[in-house]
């Protein structure tokens, strides 16, 4: 009998126990003392990566490659970009600038939740076919909360809507996310062969998508949004 080749089960059991440690970021007791460590979002992936190498899974060179690459592509760029773009998010944030956007969106709206409805959908299209859709989530998201606590809208549908059409529209064109980068590079696409491929499906899925999800939603995306008599201009910092 042929043996099988079965893989080792172990790197699943270590990529299991950080994601299980991202999401619960447990305090952990330091030996013979009476202080605790949190481990938090950013020290779980770096216990996944010291366990593969504990266990043998991945060396030094696996490590470096995973991080400066190779064959022109670099993963550090990627985090570079993701990092630039949170700060330039908490930036404008802290200007009230999502504040002063929602404002204006509520009032484009005339009052109407499905015009809103429409108005967000349209608004994230056009941010995620002209930028990063991290940059898309980390902004909308912020918009769309901003925009509920001041209609009193339920933001529910709205941030089904949005994540469903960054995820949509950001395979639309290589600068839409890092996964596109990656695919294109390793591939040998530029810019413009990329899009030919991707740009119509994505288009298309996008607005097929927005059609379920207003079947889907449309108890919950209410008649009439409260309309605020606030100027926009005054939440700027």
């Amino acid at each position: 009998m042929v043996g099988l080749n079965v893989p080792s089960p172990v790197p699943l059991f270590i990529l299991a126990f950080t994601v299980f440690l991202i999401f619960r970021h447990p305090l952990l007791r330091v030996p013979f003392t009476s202080k605790y460590f949190h481990i938090d979002y950013g020290w779980a992936p770096l216990l996944g990566v010291l366990l593969l190498l504990l266990t043998g899974y991945a060396d030094a060179d696996t490590i470096v490659r995973g991080v400066v690459g190779k064959n022109g592509f670099h993963p550090y760029s990627i985090l570079f970009l993701i990092l630039s773009l949170s700060y330039f998010c908490i930036s404008l944030d802290y200007r009230g600038f999502f504040e002063y956007l929602s404002l204006h969106i509520t009032r484009f709206s005339k009052g109407s939740g499905r015009r809103l409805f429409f108005l967000l959908f349209l608004l994230t299209s056009f941010l995620t076919l002209f930028t990063d859709n991290d940059i898309v989530v980390l902004t909308m998201t912020l918009i769309i909360f901003y925009m509920a606590k001041k209609s009193g809208a339920d933001p529910l549908p709205f941030l089904f809507c949005q994540f469903f059409t960054v995820n949509t529209l950001g395979m639309a064109l290589y600068i839409g996310n890092p996964t596109n980068i990656i695919v294109a590079d390793s591939m040998g696409l530029s810019f413009l062969e990329f899009a030919r491929w991707m740009f119509l499906p994505s288009l298309v899925g996008a607005f097929v998508g927005f059609g379920f999800l207003y079947v889907l939603f449309r108890r919950r995306i209410p008649e009439k949004v409260e309309l605020l008599d606030v100027e926009p201009s005054s939440v700027l910092r």
